[in-house]
């Protein structure tokens, strides 16, 4: 496992490298059958771990298409934000069930981008519509699975790279529980 940034491990998604395509050849097959080997189980979880600057957003789509397909069994989708959670990882990550972040944990919100090539007239009537469906999608989704108001997810997206520590998380609604604050505290009083 090594070699692979994106994986699944001992029943453990784990997202630790871009978005690209060891997602659809990594993660897709093994989460699949994750799903159908947890669907019967009483209070099952899928726990994804997320530690990524983005990357693709059909490969972000396939695992959104995964968690809803786990829901759908019954599964709990728990996802964890372990350094930083930018663009991709950061749709992810809100989109868990139960979410946690950790204390120095990084998060941007942003709407992405699309490069597409352009020949026509046509084409980029298309390519405009398919972009701005795209970014409508980023803002809906932060707006169903966070705390913030549709005028302040346009706000911060407009801004394009907007990044927030794990208390900002928490307060925004982008994680339900930061992880690692009250242990250092114990830990480190003399």
């Amino acid at each position: 496992m090594a070699d692979k940034l994106n994986f699944v491990d001992d029943g453990k998604i784990y997202i630790l490298g871009e978005f690209d395509e060891t997602i659809s050849q990594n993660v897709v097959p093994e989460f699949t059958k994750l799903i159908a080997a947890k669907k019967d189980q009483k209070n099952a979880e899928i726990n994804i771990y997320i530690n990524s600057h983005g990357g693709y957003e059909n490969e972000l789509l396939a695992l959104q298409a995964l968690c809803d397909l786990a829901r759908k069994e019954g599964i709990k989708i728990v996802t964890y934000v372990l350094g930083i959670a930018y663009s991709c990882g950061s749709l992810l990550a809100v989109y868990g069930d139960k979410r946690y972040t950790y204390k120095d944990a990084m998060n941007l919100m942003h709407l992405g981008e699309t490069t597409k090539t352009v020949k026509t007239p046509l084409q980029l009537e298309r390519i405009n519509k398919f972009v701005n469906e795209f970014f409508e999608r980023t803002i809906q989704t932060y707006k169903k699975c966070t705390q913030m108001p549709e005028k302040e997810i346009r706000k911060r997206l407009e801004d394009d790279k907007y990044f927030l520590n794990a208390q900002e998380c928490l307060k925004y609604g982008l994680c339900d529980e930061i992880i690692g604050e009250k242990e250092i505290t114990e830990n480190c009083k003399r």
